[in-house]
């Protein structure tokens, strides 16, 4: 007896040009791994709403049984990266700079973005983003190279990410004063 199944419609708007790829997946629920395609990947051009209007699904169980249904696909966009943000070198230890946030990400959709950042050592730089949300504050904490990765994500939980190094250099010792002569 064959074990149960479920077909699962799949929309991936793989390289962002505002058209969707759609195929359905089988997925053998005992088992639950992915079947073949059911069908061939059918490409749609999204209207300026991003939805593709009126796709009919048609299934038969090859005994004379059939099923139909209509329904409206709304794809949601993904930010992506529209500049990315230089590496910043020769920041000194216990010293910080700033990196504009501006032009940084865009929205094909307009969605205000949730902007997160972090550092792959806060053992040699932090990163905070400003309340605003225009910039990152980075702070030269120990000598050594980091990475640091800013994220925007919408509303929806798509999200791009763009990532650039800091190279912390020791701070120069303060210049030494001679001594009076004579006390």
């Amino acid at each position: 007896m064959p074990h149960p199944e479920r077909v699962s419609l799949v929309a991936e708007d793989e390289d962002s040009r505002r058209a969707a790829v759609i195929r359905m997946v089988k997925e053998d629920m005992q088992s639950r791994n992915h079947l073949p395609d059911v069908s061939e990947p059918t490409t749609y051009e999204l209207g300026g709403d991003g939805e593709i209007p009126d796709i009919t699904v048609n299934a038969s169980d090859g005994k004379g049984g059939t099923l139909s249904d209509s329904f409206t696909v709304t794809v949601r966009f993904a930010p992506s990266v529209a500049s990315t943000i230089d590496d910043i070198s020769r920041l000194e230890a216990g010293d910080s700079r700033s990196a504009s946030l501006s032009g940084v990400f865009s929205d094909a959709e307009g969605d205000n973005l949730t902007i997160s950042a972090s550092s792959s050592d806060n053992a040699k730089a932090t990163v905070s983003v400003s309340a605003d949300r225009s910039a990152l504050k980075v702070s030269g904490v120990a000598e050594g190279t980091t990475t640091i990765n800013v994220t925007g994500r919408d509303a929806d939980g798509n999200r791009a990410s763009d990532s650039f190094d800091v190279t912390v250099v020791k701070a120069p010792e303060p210049a030494r004063l001679p001594s009076p002569s004579g006390t």
